[in-house]
């Protein structure tokens, strides 16, 4: 009976340090993958945030090119100060050159509390775009809304996707401020998105393709229409409904109100018109 006793006492030490082994262990491993953590996270923090760079459509083939989707995007801003552009409206288009327009993103943005020594800038922004500083309709999105649907509609929320999605836009480094602060105000990483490039490279590429590069006047001549703002290519319902409103303010005024969804509309129109001519109805003649 001693006997027995010894040997059960013996196998019951021999699984508790077998258990003692196996946490000892286990809590081991966790801790270098943990260490490990941290390293990588301070390897990130060293090297700064990871800006997705497209690569340029001249690295395209023909065929590729006419198929890639490319996406135009404008803000219109609540107000600016230095380098912080506060959006109000975004708009993006996604276009290719044998589709033509594909689809299209629109939101209103609600940009929260206007400090009171930027009401002017505020003021002076709604002369522009006449979207008042309140949520004008159900569309008007908090920031996080705005941002979690726009990734949606992108269709691009992760960063292990490549190449980039190509996004272009006019006066790119508004836009990108516009993005950031969106992307900040959301809690989020704009970087997903890479960066926002100047619309006229889509032109300039296609030339250079072509073997018939432009100039900048040529360039700037392209898009006097949209310089000017005579632009009124399907304003979105938001701005129907305000230039009905203010109808013969506007007209005594002379002025049409700045409209992104009609600004992105216009370019993708102007862009795929290029691309279509140079790159696909001559190679049919």
């Amino acid at each position: 009976q001693n006997q027995n006793q010894n040997q059960n006492q013996n196998q019951h030490q021999n699984q508790h340090q077998h258990q003692q082994n196996i946490n000892q262990q286990s809590q081991s491993q966790h801790q270098h993958q943990h260490q490990q953590n941290q390293q990588i996270q301070l390897q990130k923090q060293a090297e700064g945030p990871r800006h997705r760079i497209s690569p340029p459509l001249t690295s395209f083939t023909d065929s590729e090119l006419i198929q890639r989707s490319i996406f135009i995007v404008d803000f219109e801003t609540a107000f600016s100060v230095g380098s912080v552009h506060v959006p109000i409206e975004i708009a993006v288009v996604r276009f290719s050159a044998d589709k033509g327009e594909i689809s299209c993103f629109h939101s209103l943005i609600d940009p929260g509390s206007i400090p009171k020594c930027h009401l002017g800038g505020t003021l002076y922004r709604k002369d522009v775009h006449g979207i008042p500083h309140v949520k004008v309709d159900s569309a008007s999105k908090g920031c996080s809304q705005a941002w979690t649907d726009l990734c949606g509609y992108m269709d691009y929320n992760d960063e292990s996707m490549s190449p980039p999605p190509s996004i272009y836009g006019k006066n790119p480094s508004v836009l990108n401020a516009c993005l950031s602060w969106l992307a900040e105000k959301a809690g989020e990483d704009c970087n997903i998105f890479g960066e926002i490039r100047p619309v006229e490279e889509i032109i300039t590429s296609v030339h250079t393709r072509t073997f018939q590069p432009l100039d900048s006047s040529v360039i700037q001549n392209f898009f006097l229409q949209f310089i000017n703002g005579d632009i009124r290519l399907f304003p979105c319902k938001v701005h129907q409904k305000l230039e009905a409103e203010r109808k013969d303010e506007l007209s005594r005024k002379g002025i049409q109100l700045s409209c992104a969804l009609a600004k992105v509309r216009y370019l993708s129109h102007m862009c795929q018109t290029v691309m279509k001519r140079e790159m696909i109805d001559k190679k049919r003649q």
